[in-house]
């Protein structure tokens, strides 16, 4: 979205105010109270699953930035609540409420504190940031191993994956950074890029798999890579 604002380009940000229809109209309002509210990963599910709420967030909270409209604000705020009060007390977040969903990784964390941290700049709503700065400091804690491994869980360290690993570098740049960005992105190079350019899909412990995914590996890899890029670029200004 940073770069949105020095291209200008009319239609992405259209594309964006339009896709506010979907959020506020075909997803639900899972588990309601006081505090706000969860909207659905699809218009199908029943379960509350946190990034995927907190994507909708910064989506409302671009398109407000851009229009001015206040509904789209105040409904960031009720959804961007709730996950925040999900909040565990290290700092963490489970993938979800549900059950099955009690486990913690890097980029499902990742992806809450980089919307949550555009909710909080777009929206010139300060109110959670201890909550963000929490979050940030569970995340350089678990999820940067030795030498730089981009730890998939917070108590363990593999698989090594390039989603994981770029997650991380993206959310390492953020937050400033980019020294760890920078070791992680080196480490993953090393570990996990092919001599054609592309990126691996998932190293185990005893296993290498070398499926190259333009989605999952290769378009987070390069993506990543790019904002690092980016930002030493602009500290050697």
């Amino acid at each position: 979205f940073r770069y949105l604002s020095l291209i200008d380009d009319h239609e992405a940000k259209q594309l964006i105010i339009s896709s506010t229809s979907f959020v506020l109209k075909d997803l639900k309002k899972l588990d309601q109270d006081e505090k706000g509210f969860c909207f659905s990963y699809t218009p199908f599910d029943t379960y509350p699953v946190y990034n995927a709420s907190m994507k909708a967030v910064r989506l409302l909270s671009q398109a407000w930035s851009l229009t001015g409209n206040e509904q789209f604000k105040s409904v960031a705020e009720e959804a961007m609540s709730y996950v925040m009060n999900k909040q565990n007390s290290d700092g963490s977040w489970y993938y979800s409420k549900s059950d099955i969903g009690k486990w913690i990784d890097s980029y499902h964390t990742g992806y809450i504190l980089d919307c949550a941290d555009d909710f909080s700049e777009l929206s010139d709503n300060s109110s959670f940031n201890n909550k963000i700065i929490s979050g940030f400091n569970f995340f350089e804690d678990h999820f940067i191993g030795e030498g730089g491994f981009p730890a998939f869980y917070h108590n363990k360290l593999f698989p090594l994956d390039c989603t994981a690993a770029a997650q991380v570098i993206l959310t390492l740049c953020r937050f400033g950074k980019t020294l760890k960005a920078s070791e992680v992105a080196l480490f993953t190079i090393s570990n996990m890029q092919s001599e054609k350019g592309g990126f691996y899909f998932r190293k185990f412990k005893n296993k290498l798999r070398k499926d190259a995914f333009m989605r999952w590996s290769d378009a987070w890899m390069f993506v990543a890579i790019s904002e690092l890029l980016s930002f030493n670029d602009l500290k050697n200004k």
